[in-house]
């Protein structure tokens, strides 16, 4: 599979030539971002997973994830942000 850095290239060297490259190199990249976010979400463990799956599929507020799993709205908040800082940062560290 071709790297995001040689189909990004690819697109701006011939975005002239060729003016729905880029919107083929998009959905590529949204793609294989989504795959990402599905292996990432599913490497998660447990607990992580259930508040990321809860909160953002089922859209469940914090407060009923905490009933769910018996812990504190404010002990689901910080999970939630742990795990989108811990996202953030291995986004960042593969698109580089």
């Amino acid at each position: 599979m071709c790297s995001h850095q040689s189909l990004i290239s690819f697109s701006h060297s011939n975005a002239n030539e060729l003016p729905f490259v880029a919107t083929i190199i998009d959905s590529i990249i949204d793609s294989e971002r989504k795959a990402f976010l599905v292996d990432y979400i599913k490497a998660l463990p447990e607990k992580k997973r259930i508040i990321v799956s809860l909160y953002y599929y089922e859209e469940i507020t914090f407060k009923e994830i905490g009933q769910v799993l018996n812990i504190t709205e404010s002990r689901v908040c910080q999970i939630h942000s742990q795990v989108i800082k811990d996202l953030r940062i291995t986004l960042q560290q593969r698109e580089q």
